[in-house]
């Protein structure tokens, strides 16, 4: 049993909160309130990036904008330690992601390509992006991913390109990555 849940059945099994300890068990259950609720910091981060992502639009050429955010990408790639630990093993990620995202994954071992079909879904996965509130250019961020996630993988080199993406208006989102 869990803390919190303790504390929730020990208040209501007693009543402490209503007798003379009341002061430090009504602290606790407002601590676990404060645990349920959402915190404020995750939508105020996920709006100040999509703001500096923006912001990039009007400062920076396209080919500097696209390299920059595909360098996020990698960056976020290469600090999964998933990848290092699926290292020679692309079925085990591919089998891996349809727990998740993924609809349907193909591996064409023979050619080098492996193809990722998403899920139908309303929103980019990227917990930094809120209800697609974003420039669409951010999907070069899972260009880089993937490209640096496959790399690490199979240790070749990786060339990712956006099948579909939810931020351009499709359905899912999908990748085609070539391995070299």
């Amino acid at each position: 049993m869990e803390r919190k849940d303790f504390i929730n059945r020990a208040c209501t099994l007693c009543g402490c909160a209503l007798m003379g300890g009341g002061i430090a068990n009504a602290a606790a259950v407002r601590a676990i309130d404060d645990e349920k609720q959402e915190d404020w910091r995750i939508p105020f981060m996920q709006t100040r990036f999509a703001e500096v992502i923006g912001k990039m639009k009007l400062y920076l050429a396209e080919e500097n904008r696209l390299k920059v955010i595909d360098e996020i990408g990698r960056y976020c790639a290469s600090e999964n330690p998933v990848f290092d630990q699926l290292k020679g093993n692309v079925e085990g990620f591919l089998t891996k992601v349809k727990e998740s995202w993924v609809e349907t994954t193909e591996y064409d071992k023979k050619r080098n390509i492996i193809r990722i079909i998403g899920k139908p879904t309303k929103t980019c996965g990227c917990p930094m992006v809120a209800d697609n509130k974003i420039i669409v250019e951010f999907c070069n961020c899972s260009k880089g991913y993937m490209e640096t996630a496959m790399s690490k993988m199979t240790g070749k080199s990786a060339h990712a390109t956006i099948s579909s993406s939810v931020l351009r208006g499709d359905a899912k989102c999908s990748f085609t990555i070539e391995l070299s």
